[in-house]
C-alpha cells in the first residue's frame, strides 16, 4: 500500500514505532537535536515523507498572529521532539 493512502492512525503508528526504535537504540542521555537526527534516519528507512524544522503559521479568527517552528511534519502529522525526563505544562 503506498504511503499516500495510509490512514492517519497508520501513519501515527509508524511514527511512534520509529521514535521507539530511536529511543531503544540511543537511550535517554542525549540532547533533542540528536534524537531529531536519528528520527530522520528512521523516517527515511521506513519511507515516510517529512519536512524538518518547518515554520508553520498560527491563525486566530482568520488573522495571522505569528509562526511556530515544528520539529517535523510527517505525512501531514505535526511531531515535536522532547528530550526531557518529565514534560512540563508549557510543553503541551
Amino acid at each position: 500500500m503506498p504511503i499516500e493512502s495510509l490512514e492517519k492512525s497508520e501513519i501515527t503508528g509508524k511514527i511512534i514505532g520509529a521514535a521507539m526504535t530511536v529511543h531503544s537504540e540511543l537511550g535517554p542521555h542525549y540532547l533533542e537535536v540528536i534524537y531529531q537526527r536519528a528520527l530522520e534516519v528512521e523516517l527515511k528507512a521506513i519511507g515516510l515523507n517529512y519536512s524538518r524544522e518547518e515554520n508553520i503559521p498560527i491563525y486566530y479568527k482568520g488573522e495571522k498572529l505569528d509562526t511556530r517552528r515544528a520539529d517535523f511534519i510527517i505525512d501531514g502529522v505535526l511531531v515535536e521532539i522532547k528530550a526531557k525526563s518529565q514534560l512540563e505544562e508549557r510543553d503541551f
